[in-house]
């Protein structure tokens, strides 16, 4: 655990002292009031000694972004209904988290359009084990994800699509450079390297080189992280090498190819395999070997004998295994529920479907950490983690699948800050953070189940058997640091609700603010949810909207 995590869980224990707290600033002080005992008003050292401010509408001032107080409540998002279609998912702008609407996605000859929300649909669709999914929209580079379709469970694809990256004009028969010569992202076109209807290519050709940030999003890559055999793999960076005129590179060359080095592993190997996509299976094929080089800018380099999406990484090892079991609210197995092991300590993902008796199994890496969690159409469960340090590990308790519909929130940033903490208010009056982390089993039916200190997450929260009242979520920068702060980290909060999955980025005007508020999700009477989306620089701790009541459980 490091210092700052010790730090954290030290004053958190303090914290029960109500009289000794309220003399003390615990974490680096700043900030504003807060409730019970850390109803403090002093600041601590610099750097969070400044005020804070920035333009309209986020205050005045010379100090940096955010306001105080909650301001003008939003437009509400549309209302969701839950939909049973066999086909569901989200195409979602990886840089930004907006939506991306008219999105192409296809499905085994059947094409899809995105609506306004980035949504698409497909009312039935046979079973099948692996269903392949592709996704295009102007500007971004093509991806393809797979999904298990079990029969009557809907499922769900979220895509999230990469903005294309870096390009160069350049004469088919010259060849050429693509990015700069001391960069990380970088291809090398060798004269006479390209065809076209397998003769010499000429004339001006397009060449673009696209870095995959899969070290920051595991999400980002296409497939599902399995090679050719369906063993499965561990990434440690990946690009997408396109050109404009659908050329090939001639029998015998290869382009010169860097890859910037994006992994959760702290200790990314010398040598590894370069793997390139095959889009008919959505499997990595096994190329070249690529060489870590670079120092302080790393990167790999290798020989790529195709255009196309090419990841470095290689095979797991050690045959570990997360074994576990996913159970209803009344303790029967939950079957037919997609489970998702990924990596912590690493960048890679696992996928399985339990069993008749709930059960499942997921290959992971040995010495490795994962967040494991399911989800049954619009039901997710709560999520654990799972380390591998002794081998191969049985998840206990079992994960739990709610019966009525329920919310999951997920918050991930970069290595800096090193610390950003969840926090959830909602109806009673309660605050689930990691002081309290809540109970999924008891009121408040709501609880931070993964807690990270020590930089990119992911921090996840659940939320169950929903009370009539708001929920409101908001980010707080506990490390006091902000070069980077969240906005160039880049912290992600990624909601799923109601079948639907909404990804939110920190505004601009961050300045000195540790505040964002970023979402309110009221819940009516008859459970339905009704998104307001903050988006705000705070420089006080936003409060609960909410009375100390006993709030009611909604009923659907």
């Amino acid at each position: 655990m490091t210092t700052t995590a010790i730090s954290r869980r030290y004053c958190a224990g303090l914290a029960l002292l109500a009289f000794v707290l309220a003399l003390v600033s615990c974490g680096g002080g700043g900030g504003g009031s807060g409730d019970g005992p850390f109803a403090s008003t002093g600041k601590g050292a610099p750097p969070f000694s400044s005020d804070g401010a920035g333009n309209p509408p986020f205050g005045e001032g010379s100090g940096g972004g955010g306001t105080v107080g909650d301001g003008p409540r939003p437009s509400p998002d549309p209302t969701v209904t839950i939909s049973d279609d066999a086909i569901q998912g989200s195409v979602l702008n990886a840089g930004t988290g907006g939506a991306l609407a008219n999105a192409t996605v296809r499905v085994d000859g059947v094409t899809l359009s995105t609506n306004a929300q980035g949504d698409f649909a497909l009312a039935s669709h046979a079973p099948n084990p692996r269903l392949i999914l592709r996704s295009e929209a102007t500007g971004f580079e093509t991806m393809v994800r797979v999904t298990p379709l079990v029969a009557d469970v809907p499922s769900y694809t979220l895509f999230k699509l990469t903005a294309h990256g870096l390009s160069a004009s350049l004469q088919a028969a010259d060849g050429g450079t693509v990015g700069a010569e001391d960069g990380t992202t970088r291809i090398v076109v060798p004269a006479g390297a390209l065809q076209e209807a397998g003769a010499a290519a000429s004339g001006e050709v397009t060449v673009r080189v696209t870095a995959l940030a899969m070290g920051s999003d595991t999400y980002l890559a296409s497939g599902d992280y399995t090679d050719s055999s369906g063993t499965s793999l561990e990434a440690f960076g990946g690009v997408v090498l396109t050109n404009n005129r659908d050329l090939t590179v001639a029998s015998g060359a290869s382009l010169d190819v860097r890859v910037p080095v994006s992994t959760r592993s702290s200790n990314p190997p010398a040598s590894v395999t370069a793997y390139y996509l095959d889009p008919a299976t959505a499997r990595w094929v096994a190329g070249p070997s690529a060489t870590l080089a670079g120092g302080d800018a790393p990167y790999y380099s290798f020989q790529a004998d195709r255009f196309g999406q090419w990841m470095v990484g290689a095979p797991l090892s050690g045959g570990v295994v997360v074994t576990g079991c996913v159970q209803d609210e009344n303790g029967n197995p939950a079957v037919n529920v997609t489970v998702t092991a990924e990596g912590i300590s690493y960048t890679g993902l696992a996928v399985d479907v339990t069993d008749a008796g709930g059960n499942f199994t997921l290959p992971v890496r040995s010495s490795g950490t994962v967040i494991v969690s399911g989800r049954r159409g619009a039901l997710l469960t709560n999520s654990a983690t799972a380390t591998t340090s002794g081998g191969s590990t049985n998840l206990s308790p079992c994960l739990t699948l709610p019966t009525v519909n329920a919310a999951t929130v997920r918050l991930t940033w970069g290595e800096a800050p090193r610390d950003l903490d969840s926090h959830l208010r909602l109806p009673g009056g309660v605050h689930v953070y990691y002081v309290d982390r809540g109970s999924l089993g008891q009121a408040p039916y709501a609880n931070l189940d993964v807690d990270d200190v020590t930089g990119f997450g992911p921090e996840v929260t659940t939320i169950r058997r929903p009370r009539v009242g708001i929920y409101r979520f908001y980010v707080h920068n506990f490390s006091g640091t902000f070069a980077p702060g969240m906005t160039q980290s880049p912290a992600r909060v990624e909601l799923n609700y109601a079948g639907r999955t909404v990804v939110f980025t920190p505004p601009a005007s961050e300045g000195s603010a540790r505040y964002w508020h970023v979402f309110d999700l009221e819940i009516g009477d008859n459970c339905s949810m009704t998104l307001y989306r903050y988006s705000r620089w705070r420089l006080d701790e936003p409060q609960n909207p909410n009375s100390d009541a006993t709030p009611a459980e909604c009923q659907p």
